[in-house]
């Protein structure tokens, strides 16, 4: 009973206003499912039960005891080293991001003057805020053209951008002539590079 509760769980966790998906229903039919299936394994264990006597914790517990703990090493090799590796190298590098960021604010910056150039699929607004360590910071720029509204301020100026947004670039080259760009390389995969335009203060 214990076990249909627990995969029951992320079921009720599914439920939302509006009409549940039917992936969201299945997941109630699971436990069900699992349950019919596992009929025919007890019934073959109290068959063995009644052959072996008292001498079948002897011979069934040692062997799947060892069938448990392989399945639990191969399940946790699987998710913390195979699972993780893999999805390193789908999840864009936000925390090298932010990490530029911090950098310009340790230097001569401020977190209100870095901005990020946004790109499809490439980073996401809600993790940068979070690696960023401000949940509603808003410098995200859709269009290039925003940079303009900067160029007067004596401040530093940072600007980060996807490494093929050659547009911007070549808009904040016009924008600020006295602009560094760099290209800063990723730790995780190469296409994870990203590029950094930074404007040094007046």
């Amino acid at each position: 009973m214990l076990a249909l509760v627990v995969m029951l769980t992320q079921g009720f966790l599914k439920i939302e206003a509006e009409q549940p998906s039917a992936r969201h229903v299945a997941i109630f039919v699971s436990p069900l499912v699992a349950s019919f299936a596992a009929l025919p394994l007890w019934i073959a264990a109290e068959q063995v039960m009644k052959i072996l006597g008292n001498r079948w914790r002897l011979l069934v517990i040692p062997p799947l005891a060892a069938t448990l703990a392989l399945v639990a090493f191969l399940n946790y090799q699987f998710y913390f080293d195979d699972w993780n590796e893999y999805h390193r190298k789908l999840v864009p590098n936000h925390n090298e991001v932010a990490a530029a960021i911090h950098d310009f604010e340790k230097s001569d910056g401020s977190l209100d003057n870095a901005y990020i150039k946004t790109w499809p699929y490439w980073l996401d607004a809600g993790a940068m805020q979070v690696e960023l360590g401000e949940l509603d910071w808003p410098n995200f720029l859709d269009d290039i053209e925003g940079a303009a509204a900067h160029v007067n301020d004596a401040q530093a100026q940072l600007y980060l951008l996807n490494i093929n947004d050659h547009e911007s670039v070549a808009r904040l080259q016009q924008l600020y002539p006295r602009g560094e760009l760099v290209r800063v390389s990723s730790s995780i995969q190469p296409t994870f590079d990203f590029l950094v335009f930074q404007v040094p203060g007046s």
